[in-house]
C-alpha cells in the first residue's frame, strides 16, 4: 500500500513583477518567490473554434521536458531539437496548452514567437550557464506554460520544499499555475518538475513525495468552483509512486518517457485532468536526437458548462 502524504504548506499569492537581484549581490539575497514573466507572439491560429451547437469540446493538451542546460543528459543540438519537436508536433495537433520544463529563456522566447499566442515562464534558476542568453542578455532556466488555447486571466507561482537551498543562486523547484479562458470555459493548467531521485528533506526523506503532494495541494486549494483543472511536469515518480491523491484524476500519458536516448525504462512524465468528460491517454513520441525524455500528449474531451 502506498503512503499517504498530508501537506499544509503556508500558501502564498505571488506577485508577478518582482524585481531580480543584482549579480553581485546575489548571493547574499534569499529569494522568497519565484519570479515569473509574461509574452506574447503573434496571434495564435492553430486552435479550432467549436461548432456553435457542440456540447463536448476535446482539448489537446501537451507535456514535455525539453533538457535545455542539463549538458549530462542532452547536447546544444539534443535541446535545441526538442524546441522543434515541441513546435512541429504543437502545429500538427493544434495543442491548447503545453507545459514545458527544463526550459532556458531564450528557447522560451523562440517557442512564442514560432506557435504565436501567450505563455508564461517562472524561473527557477535565475542563471544557468548551459542555456543561450535571452534577448536580454539574460541566462534563466525553469518551467513554463504555453496557452495558444486560452486567454491568461491571472497566473500563480510558488516556491516547493527546497530544503538547504538559497533560491537566489540554487536551482529551486516551483510550480506555476495559469488561470484561462477558453472554448470549453474557464481552466486551470499547471506545471512543476519534481526533484530528482535521491534528493531528501531534513529528516532523510525523499524528498520526490513531498514535493508531488506539495504540487495536488496547491493545485487544487487555488483552483475555483467549476474551473477545470490540468496538473502536468516532469515527477520524477511513477504513478504508482505518486501520493494516493491522483488517483482521484485520469492521466493522459500511457507508456514510458525517460532515458529515450539509452533505452525506454519507466513513465516519469504525467498529464493529470479531473475524471469527467472524455479523457483519452497516448503513448508518448520518443526521437532519441531531442531530450532525454519523451514528448507526451493526450485529449481531454469537456463538457461546455
Amino acid at each position: 500500500m502506498r503512503r499517504r502524504f498530508l501537506i499544509w504548506p503556508t500558501l502564498i499569492v505571488i506577485l508577478l513583477a518582482l524585481a531580480m537581484a543584482t549579480p553581485a549581490r546575489a548571493a547574499e539575497v534569499k529569494l522568497e518567490h519565484p519570479i515569473t514573466v509574461d509574452i506574447s507572439g503573434p496571434p495564435a491560429r492553430s486552435v479550432a473554434r467549436p461548432a456553435a451547437t457542440a456540447q463536448i469540446v476535446t482539448a489537446r493538451i501537451d507535456h514535455y521536458n525539453i533538457c535545455s542546460a542539463n549538458r549530462d543528459a542532452c547536447s546544444v543540438t539534443e535541446a535545441s531539437n526538442a524546441v522543434l519537436v515541441l513546435v512541429d508536433q504543437h502545429r500538427r495537433f493544434g495543442s491548447w496548452f503545453i507545459s514545458a520544463n527544463e526550459i532556458c529563456r531564450a528557447y522560451f522566447e523562440a517557442i512564442v514567437g514560432a506557435i504565436g499566442g501567450s505563455a508564461t515562464m517562472v524561473y527557477t534558476k535565475l542563471h544557468a550557464d548551459g542555456c543561450p542568453e535571452a534577448r536580454d542578455g539574460g541566462k534563466q532556466f525553469g518551467n513554463a506554460l504555453f496557452y495558444p488555447g486560452g486567454v491568461r486571466q491571472s497566473g500563480q507561482a510558488w516556491f516547493l520544499s527546497n530544503p538547504g537551498r538559497n533560491c537566489a543562486v540554487d536551482e529551486c523547484r516551483a510550480m506555476l499555475c495559469v488561470k484561462l479562458g477558453t472554448f470549453a470555459g474557464a481552466m486551470n493548467v499547471c506545471t512543476a518538475h519534481i526533484v530528482r531521485q535521491g534528493e531528501t528533506d531534513e529528516n532523510g526523506n525523499d524528498l520526490r513525495p513531498v514535493q508531488a503532494a506539495e504540487y495536488i495541494f496547491i493545485a487544487r486549494a487555488n483552483n475555483d468552483l467549476g474551473r477545470r483543472l490540468v496538473m502536468a511536469g516532469d515527477f520524477n515518480l511513477s504513478q504508482n509512486e505518486l501520493p494516493d491523491a491522483y488517483d482521484d484524476d485520469a492521466n493522459l500519458v500511457n507508456g514510458p518517457t525517460i532515458n529515450a536516448h539509452t533505452g525506454l525504462t519507466k513513465q516519469i512524465d504525467h498529464i493529470f485532468v479531473q475524471r469527467l468528460g472524455i479523457p483519452r491517454a497516448f503513448q508518448p513520441y520518443c526521437p532519441t536526437t531531442a531530450s532525454d525524455h519523451c514528448w507526451t500528449t493526450g485529449t481531454w474531451g469537456i463538457p461546455i458548462p
